[in-house]
């Protein structure tokens, strides 16, 4: 055992590092108490204890599974100074200032692999175990291979030590003056009480404890201790430790509870005693079902019994005769609630299943008629299963419903062809639906074609949602393989390179349904897009001349007295070209075939440009003032001029006899 370097640093701080002695005196639990997870003891705080040399301490401690080792009580200074406060492998991370005669709790660890040689755990802060006469509850336990010190049932810091039980060691509850080097200073007796140890998720009081008067780790051994252990009033786990009180030799035993009857139960609150008279007929019982909530419960199996006038078997109520220390398991089998259910039909599996076994779940029908257009249709398990039939392995509590989709007739006929598509569908789904072929013939350039579903729909392959019951019927009509003829606004026939009826290419002829008015919606000609709204119809296979607007246009130049004037042109299309053209001595020009008869353009004489505009076919005449023109006006005005001032002489000459 290592329970020595708290007192080491405490010696150290005081400037005592030169003494030998451990002397230890205390009980240390019977056999029942190893393999344990844990142990405790209540320990009354007792200062001032005058101790001139060495440190003393009261605890509890035992070494673990893998020599680890761990402790946890209070200690007296006896000497003022700073005193680490929390250290682990990594070193020391705070101090606190502690008084002579104080009383601090502390938990100590040692692991495995370590010297014992430093501290490792936490001191409290001054005064941190109370003041005289205060019991404390200092105590550890493991969840794993963590260990958890406690006061007063608070956690104060916990640490792993790579094991979660004490193995075959046992718990010791000790009184300890450290480091030494005489033996006649005196103790003032500290009592002890309720020595426990942790197993099974439960604290047992020590069945029994002898005692131990002795030495710690490394001391030497050449005074001999003086320091012992007793009971106190004759009480059972209540003793104490000190000067002055009797020094038994190891291993006497302090008190004994006579025969266990230990029941370990993972359900339900059974619990057993530890004071049993040997002998003695004690009754056992257990529920057949503990609820652990409403979709969780165990069931009894039986009893285990070990030890001499145990039971063994499946009945709930028994009688075990205590000869011995007796165990007793209760033996459970955990069980979860199945619920299978289903909104339609009748669903089959329901009920309690052990934990890792297998529940088996069915429904009755896979289709159930709602009416002669609707029905509701199995589409498999909440579990994700498929089959009417399913298995799942129960490791919990489980709902598990019959999952259904509401389906719905499409009833498609036709009076020709075939259609494709009947059948049942789930609401909302999308149904494919078509009739082949979609005609047939009937003659030359004469067939029955598909002219729609009811309800109107006009494609013959096409999709509807299915949010209800459907019927539909495929229409068909006779149709003719019409052509149809472009011509100019003049009769003439032109040469287009796409004609679109309904907005759709027509191409060369198409069959259209007879007696029905379809629309010329345009053309492409020499480059430009003709728009028209020409209505068509027929009731047998012809040919349609149907005119665009494409018109021949004529430009003419003329003078003022309308001669003809060879003028320049820069002409533009619809198509966006555009053509340089004189009219030459006829004052002419002629397009033939215009989109939309619509020319804009210029023309140009003796510098002058002017802008004009063509549209629908009709012939402009340009008015240009030529040279011709210009000559004979300045001709005739001169001439005009020249009159009338001979004119005047005239006048003048006449007026000029009369004053004579």
């Amino acid at each position: 055992m290592r329970w020595y370097s708290i007192l080491i640093i405490i010696l150290a701080v005081a400037g005592v590092v030169n003494a030998q002695y451990w002397f230890q005196f205390g009980v240390r639990a019977g056999a029942s108490a190893s393999f344990n997870n844990g142990a405790g003891v209540s320990i009354k705080t007792v200062i001032p204890q005058e101790i001139s040399d060495g440190s003393l301490a009261f605890w509890i401690g035992e070494t673990l599974s893998d020599g680890a080792f761990v402790q946890m009580g209070y200690v007296i200074e006896n000497q003022s100074g700073n005193y680490p406060s929390s250290c682990d492998a990594s070193g020391c991370s705070g101090y606190e200032y502690l008084s002579t005669n104080e009383a601090e709790w502390f938990y100590e660890y040692f692991p495995s692999s370590g010297n014992g040689s430093s501290f490792l755990g936490r001191l409290g802060p001054a005064g941190s175990a109370g003041s005289d006469g205060q019991i404390n509850n200092y105590s550890f336990y493991s969840l794993g291979n963590t260990w958890h010190f406690l006061l007063n049932g608070n956690e104060v810091g916990n640490v792993s030590l790579g094991t979660g039980n004490s193995g075959p060691n046992v718990p010791v509850a000790f009184g300890e003056l450290a480091n030494t080097s005489v033996s006649n200073q005196s103790i003032y007796p500290v009592r002890m009480s309720n020595l426990t140890y942790y197993n099974g998720g439960s604290w047992y009081k020590a069945q029994s404890a002898y005692s131990y008067i002795g030495y710690g780790v490394g001391s030497e051994k050449l005074l001999e201790n003086p320091y012992g252990v007793q009971e106190v009033g004759n009480r059972i786990n209540y003793f104490e430790v000190g000067s002055g009180l009797y020094t038994p030799a190891n291993g006497t035993q302090m008190w004994s509870l006579g025969y266990s009857l230990n029941i370990a139960s993972q359900y339900s609150n059974l619990s057993g005693s530890y004071e049993y008279a040997a002998y003695t007929p004690v009754s056992i019982s257990a529920p057949e079902y503990m609820y652990i909530n409403g979709s969780a419960r165990a069931h009894f199996l039986g009893w285990i019994g070990n030890g001499i006038g145990s039971y063994t078997g499946q009945s709930a109520n028994a009688t075990v005769e205590i000869d011995g220390n007796i165990t007793e398991t209760a033996k459970w089998e955990l069980q979860y609630l199945i619920n299978v259910s289903s909104q339609y039909g009748t669903a089959t599996g329901s009920g309690w299943y052990p934990a890792g076994s297998i529940v088996n779940f069915s429904i009755s029908k896979s289709i159930i008629p709602a009416n002669i257009s609707e029905r509701f249709a199995f589409s498999g398990w909440s579990t994700g299963e498929k089959n009417t039939n399913g298995g799942l392995i129960v490791n919990s509590a489980e709902n598990i419903e019959a999952l259904w989709e509401k389906e719905f007739f499409l009833n498609l006929t036709s009076d020709y062809g075939n259609v494709i598509g009947s059948g049942w569908y789930p609401e909302n789904s999308t149904a494919n639906i078509s009739v082949y072929p979609s005609y047939i013939s009937t003659g030359k350039d004469q067939r029955l074609a598909f002219a729609y579903w009811s309800g109107g729909e006009e494609k013959n392959e096409t999709s509807i949602a299915m949010s209800g019951p459907v019927s539909m019927h495929a229409y068909f009509k006779p149709q003719s393989y019409i052509k149809i003829i472009p011509e100019d606004e003049y009769g003439n026939r032109i040469n287009v390179s796409n004609i679109y009826v309904d907005n759709e290419t027509f191409g060369a002829g198409k069959f259209l349904f007879e007696n029905t008015t379809y629309v010329v919606t345009g053309a492409d000609f020499k480059g430009v897009k003709l728009h028209t709204e020409i209505q068509i119809s027929a009731s047998s296979p012809s040919s349609i001349g149907v005119r665009l607007p494409v018109y021949n246009v004529s430009i003419l130049t003329r003078d003022l007295f309308y001669l003809p004037v060879n003028a320049s042109l820069q002409l533009g299309f619809s198509n966006g070209t555009k053509e340089y053209v004189n009219t030459g001595n006829t004052g002419r020009v002629t397009l033939k075939d215009v989109p939309y008869g619509a020319v804009v353009g210029n023309y140009y004489y003796l510098g002058i440009k002017e802008s004009f505009e063509v549209s629908g076919g009709e012939q402009v005449s340009l008015i240009i003032i030529s040279v011709l023109d210009v000559i004979i006006i300045f001709c005739a005005v001169a001439g005009a001029a020249f009159a009338m001032h001979e004119i005047g002489k005239r006048h003048l000459h006449r007026g000029s006899s009369k004053v004579s």
